[in-house]
């Protein structure tokens, strides 16, 4: 009795359990064998998710952002796709109401598919705000005949901003093959983040702008038309972008008469080989490079007006390295040690702040100068950043030039001479004793400081005397050409007469008293 009552409920219970969703029964973080999902912001609500995923397995929230609804999508779970499903975010709209923005919080955890891991139809961020950055999309395959794409972008903006991003395609197919695809009207952004994939990092039918991010695949960046109209990748001078590539750092695709464009003004590109081409693109064309660090020579797709340099490191086994434009071949040179040899492949280029020892060289035909020394084909420069001493300065004998000559205590066949700007002024007048005295100042401006010189010259004649009464007034020198005045009783005169006066009063006064005595006899 008791058998009988236990078998319909235990049918039931069994199909009971065959509605629920797979994904329902996921354990330790994991969501397994989900049917494809698509997110509409606006539409898609936060039960839609948890009957396809279960609870806890995703949240979705929306808030106002400068007047306008933005949603998000923040995994808390890993989620494996079942086989040939993928992730959905927005819809193909031709005409309507533009998608809202979306963004897809990885927050560490993982899309993993078999199919295309995600498309993407409107304007959409993908970030990671989980400490341990470890999110990501995965498509992977055992099929030797699936070339899809870990991420799949259709439409809109997308931004990537970190992450980690994988495609292993059974079938490594270069034209359909990507960690990231944007399909021809679409724009990507990438800021950051790992792209890894078996055939191309970065595929581009529509517009794709690199800032950042570290690339790893055959083929680092792929770039090929759609229907005549060119899809590019673009990364501008201050990109942090490193490309390790086993064939080809950049691949341009012909699609009838229209080929794919790729720009570069920055990034590292490791790669045997700088650029390759699918249906015989002019990839000379195609192709520009005003900057960057590569492992081979990218002459052949850089403008004639660039610099190009080459840097070959001291135990590197004479391989060397290259670098466009002067930002990139700035630092690159910066980071030269002694014996280190740079060679200006062509351009005009100053270089400064590079190390003592390190060897400049000029192969091209261009203006080439370090540390203001000129370097041409004849004359290597080995770099020495002078510690200069004092300066030895040479007079002429009237003091009327002069130059300060200096020489670095670092090498002293290195020297320099500098020709002074002289000034003058009396520093001792003439006087009716003395000479007067010019005082000469040379002075000079060299490696940013200031050097000058005195030199005393005694060139002022003397001035005359100033007589008076026959002598100088200011030394009392006597006047060698006075002569006194006859008529005029000098001083001397008068006091030399009063004695001779006073006797002859004298004499006088006895004869007066002798003729007296004799009257009176």
């Amino acid at each position: 009795m008791k058998k009988r009552k236990l078998l319909p409920i235990l049918l039931a219970l069994a199909m009971v359990l065959t509605m629920i969703p797979a994904a329902v029964f996921a354990t330790n973080g994991t969501v397994d064998n989900v049917t494809t999902f698509r997110f509409i912001g606006g539409a898609t609500t936060q039960k839609d998710i948890d009957n396809a995923l279960g609870e806890g397995a995703v949240s979705y929230t929306s808030e106002e952002i400068g007047g306008e609804t933005v949603y998000t999508i923040k995994l808390l779970k890993d989620i494996n796709m079942a086989p040939g499903c993928d992730v959905r975010i927005g819809e193909y709209r031709e005409n309507g109401p533009e998608l809202p923005q979306m963004i897809l919080d990885l927050n560490g955890c993982t899309i993993t598919s078999q199919s295309i891991g995600l498309i993407n139809y409107g304007d959409l961020i993908i970030r990671d705000t989980s400490d341990s950055k470890k999110g990501g999309i995965t498509y992977s395959t055992t099929s030797d005949k699936s070339s899809l794409v870990a991420i799949s972008h259709k439409g809109g903006l997308l931004v990537i901003e970190d992450g980690t991003f994988t495609c292993e395609s059974g079938y490594a197919f270069t034209g359909y093959v990507a960690a990231v695809s944007t399909q021809a009207g679409a724009v990507t952004h990438i800021k950051g983040g790992t792209f890894i994939s078996n055939s191309s990092a970065v595929l581009s039918a529509g517009e794709t702008i690199v800032y950042g991010g570290y690339f790893e695949a055959p083929y680092g960046m792929y770039a090929k038309s759609a229907d005549g109209v060119p899809g590019t990748i673009t990364v501008p001078e201050d990109s942090t972008a490193v490309v390790d590539a086993s064939s080809f750092a950049f691949v341009i695709q012909r699609d009838g008469e229209t080929d794919g464009k790729i720009s570069v003004a920055g990034g590292t590109y490791n790669a045997p080989k700088v650029v390759g081409g699918v249906r015989q693109p002019d990839t000379a064309e195609a192709v520009s490079i005003t900057g960057g660090v590569y492992e081979e020579d990218p002459s052949t797709w850089v403008s004639g007006d660039i610099a190009v340099a080459s840097l070959t490191s001291v135990g590197e086994e004479n391989t060397p390295i290259y670098a466009v434009g002067g930002n990139d071949i700035s630092k690159l040179a910066s980071d030269a040690e002694t014996g280190d040899i740079i060679d200006i492949l062509s351009g005009s280029i100053e270089l400064t702040g590079i190390a003592d020892g390190v060897v400049i060289k000029n192969s091209g035909t261009d203006n080439v100068t370090v540390n203001g020394e000129t370097v041409t084909g004849e004359n290597p420069v080995i770099v020495c950043n002078h510690t200069w001493g004092d300066p030895v300065w040479k007079w002429e004998t009237d003091n009327s030039a002069a130059a300060a000559s200096f020489t670095c205590e670092k090498d002293q066949t290195h020297t320099e001479t500098v020709n002074a700007v002289i000034t003058k002024a009396v520093t001792t007048p003439a006087t009716c004793t003395n000479e007067g005295i010019t005082t000469y100042t040379a002075t000079v401006e060299f490696n940013g400081k200031t050097y000058t010189d005195v030199k005393p010259l005694s060139n002022i004649a003397k001035i005359a005397h100033t007589y008076k009464n026959g002598k100088c007034i200011v030394c009392g020198a006597a006047d060698p050409d006075y002569k006194p005045d006859s008529s005029a009783q000098t001083g001397d005169d008068f006091n030399m007469a009063i004695p001779f006066a006073a006797a002859g009063i004298a004499l006088a006064a006895l004869a007066a008293v002798v003729a007296t005595r004799k009257r009176h006899n």
